[in-house]
């Protein structure tokens, strides 16, 4: 049987600043063992304002034209990266102000235009 003592956790984290979190720091510390979680790990990202200028590209044309937008957001804390920038998007854009933005649970956003 082995026994393991577990002293440090961490779960997905990002050394990039996000709009509620705060970038990941690098602590120093000594382990015989230490696991952490890296779904992105070895990727390569785009700049953070041109992944959410294209993102919310994608949103605002789609609406414009009629549409509605679905968006499967994994975690509670992806979710939340997002109503926050869809939040500061449309308080930009006046024309949106019309638009809901509705969590659908915890894991999905649902932006359906109103028709009177």
């Amino acid at each position: 049987m082995l026994l393991i003592s577990i002293r440090h956790y961490t779960r997905d984290y990002s050394r990039e600043q996000d709009c509620h979190l705060c970038a990941a720091e690098i602590l120093q510390f000594s382990s015989d063992i230490c696991i952490i979680e890296s779904t992105y790990g070895v990727q390569l990202h785009q700049p953070r304002n041109v992944r959410e200028k294209r993102f919310t590209d994608v949103i605002h044309s789609t609406i414009s034209q009629g549409g509605c937008v679905l968006i499967p957001a994994f975690a509670l804390g992806r979710t939340q990266e997002l109503l926050l920038i869809l939040d500061e998007y449309w308080s930009n854009h006046p024309e949106l102000h019309n638009i809901p933005i509705s969590p659908r649970g915890l894991l999905l956003l649902t932006l359906v235009p109103l028709v009177y």
